[in-house]
């Protein structure tokens, strides 16, 4: 697989375990990197869950993502 496309594939697992659904709440942010740990090597590339791991705590980290998380929070009609 690409490259391009391993990273998209973290990134938007991410997001997805940390978003609020309809169905349940947003994962924080120690489970949602638990949550990519686990899967790395089976179906995550173990260097792009480390470098994004590694962007994040440099950028803010929990913080950040717990507020960006919130921020993109849609309720259910």
């Amino acid at each position: 697989m690409l490259l391009s496309a391993r990273v998209i594939a973290v990134a938007n697992a991410f997001v997805a375990l940390v978003s609020a659904r309809a169905h349940r709440a947003g994962l924080g942010f120690d489970a949602a990197v638990d949550t990519l740990l686990k899967e790395t090597g089976s179906a995550f590339d173990r260097r792009v869950v480390a470098a994004l791991i590694s962007v994040l705590d440099n950028r803010g980290g929990r913080a950040d993502w717990v507020d960006f998380a919130r921020s993109e929070t849609r309720t259910a009609p």
